[in-house]
């Protein structure tokens, strides 16, 4: 897009774009594309736009790229000629992010591999450099479970609980970076939680005669049976 900062009316300008390859010689480039937008009339002063159709170009490699655009203007009717040229840096990353996990606590806090109590996992996530490009990871996708949904943590390091009694939960997360690169294939582990206590019921059954010692104690001159019941509803 061209924009008219003057105050004067401008006609016939012509913009001049290229772009330059840094990947395989980081220091002096090579130019692997131009174009060029002629006849542009930029009749409206003080903010008048207009748009530049270059058309597309594939960057089909990874790495660092520059784009230069250049629109002179008639000579003597520019008061800032310098902001007539725009270079623009352009990195192109297709590696895909990693990511890792760890639990707290570290080891589980039952009988093991049962936990009793919640587990934080936290979420470290890297996006490789490549051909010196990296977007950087912007969220983490995460699911607890096999019906879970989806949840997402914004940046590049996040942490999350699990609570809920299971066996063998499943828990699957992956990392995504600033141009959308998933990181493939996910992440994932299992655990086992239970923090529902159990159930004991008492049964007891008795014969034969009894007498108070006092209020509220019974003494018995005979065997009493008793079964205890345990349920453990976790």
């Amino acid at each position: 897009m061209a924009i008219n900062q003057g105050t004067f009316k401008v006609y016939d300008l012509t913009c001049y774009a290229e772009i330059w390859d840094y990947i395989d010689d980081p220091e002096n480039g090579s130019k692997v594309w131009e174009n060029n937008v002629p006849d542009i009339d930029l009749d409206t002063p003080l903010g008048g736009t207009v748009n530049l159709p270059f058309g597309e170009y594939l960057f089909a490699r990874e790495g660092r790229y520059g784009l230069f655009l250049d629109m002179p203007a008639p000579i003597g009717n520019d008061d800032f000629p310098k902001n007539n040229k725009i270079r623009f840096g352009v990195g192109v990353d297709d590696t895909k992010p990693t990511s890792s996990h760890t639990l707290i606590p570290p080891v589980p806090t039952g009988q093991y591999p049962w936990y009793k109590s919640d587990v934080t996992v936290k979420i470290e996530t890297e996006d490789p450099i490549s051909q010196d490009v990296s977007s950087g990871v912007t969220q983490i996708k995460y699911k607890i479970g096999e019906t879970g949904s989806w949840q997402t943590i914004t940046g590049h390091n996040g942490t999350f609980k699990i609570h809920d009694d299971g066996d063998n939960i499943p828990i699957e997360y992956y990392a995504i970076d600033r141009v959308g690169n998933e990181e493939s294939p996910h992440n994932t582990f299992t655990i086992d939680m239970d923090q529902t206590p159990p159930n004991v019921f008492l049964e007891y059954e008795y014969s034969g005669n009894s007498h108070h010692i006092h209020s509220g104690l019974t003494q018995l001159r005979q065997m009493i049976q008793v079964k205890c019941n345990a349920l453990n509803s976790g």
